[in-house]
């Protein structure tokens, strides 16, 4: 694992190699001769295109490298702030290209700490973020696209979680916002109108948040926002390890 993570660690330095060769080659060629060339024959267009997918694998690759570390299958005692902060950063050189906003706010003065694997909150978070960018992709044109994550103390045992995104929400074929957590409901669909999503995501995430003893609801479009969801976790107790 260590080998194959410090080979695909090569990936983050491909960018910078494809830019080099772009400078070289422009010691030779003018790019402006190319204007009207085809981008498939465009040695120019092409380093960029190499630099744009070697940067997409790089960023996926982090994404599933986080998630594996051995201390994520660990259960132990989450600071919420810090996790998300970590989680905004690996998910920021994703979104940010893409005119995305991820905000986090947290009560002031609570130390949101649960008593849990990281991968299970890993699993919730990065389920959200997808969703809402995929969403933003085919339901959005033009205008800010944002992400909001609201972390505050809902009662004394109990650490409350709000996502909300300004996308378009639950898709209208759905009755009752609860359906989204039931097992093979979907309305992911390609540019056919054949179904492409697997209906586990919201169905996982409502499974994890059920094993903490939590709860979780989820609430159709508004002048406020397009999708939300609220859930809480338990607060880790102080004795516990």
């Amino acid at each position: 694992m260590v080998s194959f993570a410090h080979e695909m660690g090569q990936l983050n330095t491909l960018a910078g190699r494809n830019q080099q060769l772009a400078a070289l080659l422009a010691r030779h060629l003018d790019e402006k001769d190319f204007a009207k060339t085809n981008e498939a024959l465009n040695p120019f267009a092409i380093l960029r295109d190499m630099e744009a997918s070697d940067r997409k694998a790089a960023q996926w690759f982090n994404f599933a490298l986080s998630a594996v570390r051995s201390g994520r299958r660990r259960r132990s005692n989450v600071d919420m702030r810090s996790h998300l902060e970590e989680l905004k950063v690996v998910w920021d050189g994703f979104l940010r290209p893409r005119e995305i906003e991820l905000d986090l706010n947290f009560e002031d003065g609570f130390a949101a700490e649960i008593l849990a694997f990281e991968i299970d909150i890993d699993s919730i978070f990065n389920n959200l973020i997808l969703n809402s960018f995929e969403a933003f992709v085919d339901g959005m044109g033009g205008g800010e696209r944002q992400i909001r994550i609201f972390i505050y103390a809902k009662s004394k045992k109990e650490v409350g979680i709000v996502y909300e995104d300004n996308g378009p929400g639950i898709h209208s074929s759905i009755k009752d916002p609860s359906e989204i957590f039931e097992f093979n409901v979907t309305t992911k669909k390609d540019r056919d109108g054949k179904g492409t999503g697997t209906g586990l995501g919201m169905w996982i995430l409502e499974s994890v948040v059920r094993s903490y003893d939590g709860t979780v609801r989820a609430y159709r479009k508004t002048e406020d926002f397009g999708f939300r969801l609220e859930f809480s976790l338990p607060i880790a107790k102080k004795s516990e390890v």
